[in-house]
Parts: C-alpha cells; sequence; structure tokens
C-alpha cells in the first residue's frame, strides 16, 4: 500500500510537472508570437527561458512507470490469489482428512461392535450347549443308576432264590441221605438176620428168600439213583 501511494504521489508529481511544462511552452509560443514583429536582437543573447522537455518523452515516462506500476499490482494480485487458492487447498485438505479419519473411526467402532455381539453370540451358543451336554449327561448317568440298582435287585432276588433253593436241595439231600443210609443198615440187618433165619427155620425159607431178594433190589436201586445224584 505504502508503494502504491508513493506511485501515486510520483504520478501526480509528474502530472503537475507535465501540466507546468506545457504551461511554459504555450506561454513562450505565445511570448513568441507576440514578439515576431519586434526587430530582430543580437543572436548571442541568452533566452530567459530554461529549456523544456518534451512532452512526447513525458509521456513515454509516465506509461512505462504506470505499466510497471500494473505489473506489479497484477503480480501482488496474482500472489495474494495463489495464496488465497493454496490456503483453500489446504482447508478443503484437512476437511477431506478429517472426513476420512471420522469414516475410519466410525467403521472400526462398527466392526468392533460386530465382533462383541459375536463373541457373545458364540458365548452364548457354546454355554447353551454345554447345558445341553450336561444335561444329557444327567440323563445318561440317571438311566445307568437306574438299570444298575435294577440289576442289583435281580441279582438279589436270583440269589436269594438260589440260596432257597440250594438250602432245600441241601435239606431233601440230607434227608435222601439219612434215608439211604437207614435203608442201607435195615439192608444189612435184614440180611444178617435173613442169614440166621435160614439155618433156624427151614418152613419160613421162601417167604423170608422172597422178602429179602424184594428189599436187595430196592437196596440196589436206590443205591444207583443216590450215585447218579452225585
Amino acid at each position: 500500500m505504502a508503494e502504491r501511494a508513493g506511485g501515486g504521489t510520483s504520478l501526480r508529481g509528474l502530472r503537475e510537472r507535465m501540466v507546468a511544462a506545457a504551461n511554459a511552452i504555450a506561454e513562450e509560443r505565445r511570448s513568441q508570437g507576440s514578439f515576431s514583429s519586434l526587430p530582430s536582437q543580437p543572436s548571442n543573447i541568452k533566452s530567459p527561458f530554461k529549456p523544456v522537455i518534451d512532452g512526447s518523452v513525458l509521456k513515454n515516462d509516465i506509461k512505462q512507470r504506470l505499466a510497471k506500476e500494473r505489473r506489479e499490482e497484477k503480480k501482488r494480485q496474482d500472489d495474494a490469489n495463489k495464496e488465497t487458492q493454496l490456503l483453500e487447498k489446504e482447508r478443503k485438505s484437512k476437511i477431506v482428512y478429517e472426513k476420512q479419519m471420522e469414516e475410519k473411526q466410525r467403521k472400526l467402532r462398527e466392526q468392533k461392535e460386530k465382533d462383541e455381539q459375536r463373541r457373545i453370540s458364540a458365548e452364548k451358543k457354546r454355554n447353551e450347549m454345554l447345558e445341553e451336554e450336561r444335561e444329557k449327561f444327567k440323563a445318561v448317568l440317571h438311566r445307568t443308576l437306574e438299570r444298575s440298582s435294577r440289576v442289583d435287585r435281580q441279582k438279589r432276588w436270583s440269589w436269594a432264590g438260589y440260596t432257597t433253593v440250594n438250602s432245600q436241595n441241601k435239606t431233601v439231600n440230607k434227608h435222601s441221605t439219612s434215608t439211604e443210609k437207614l435203608e442201607q443198615g435195615t439192608c444189612g440187618l435184614h440180611r444178617q438176620m435173613s442169614s440166621t433165619g435160614l439155618q433156624n427155620s427151614v418152613a419160613k425159607k421162601t417167604p423170608e428168600k422172597r422178602r429179602s431178594s424184594s428189599l436187595n433190589r430196592r437196596c440196589s436201586r436206590l443205591h444207583s439213583s443216590t450215585e447218579t445224584e452225585q
């Protein structure tokens, strides 16, 4: 601005000088026209007026100065426009970068939320599967325990029945053994008696012999049955 003000002041001064020079030239011409009727003076007389610069030279100088000022002003405006454009470009780039960062942060938050929801869902599903497996294991264990208790009861019942039957068989066997022993003793005694009675009485020989043979057959049958059972 100071340069521009200085340029304006110099231009104003040039204009004033140009006006003064033009006025001087006009005054000189008027004076020359008025003194043309006078007798010619000697040539050695010096003119009281100083030589004046031609107006065309002043105009060219002014034009050059004005053109230079315009170029400088245009350059300053161009530089200012470039700086403004650069600042605007930086501002837009900053806005775009901030928007990109916000979008990136938003996507990261959404992805994090999705991952958290996926993790919670997987954890819930895993807990449900564990609960189902636990219930199945409980059911299998319950059925196994019921089956084991039922088998144990059946074993106890069969063992009790076997014990009862075995005790009964032992009782029967003992009774049969005692009966057999008694019959064997009887058979032996009868044999002795039969042998003794054979010598005492001939008339009773035939009935005693028949009775003895029947007892012998009975004893032999009992003895064979006892051996088969053993």
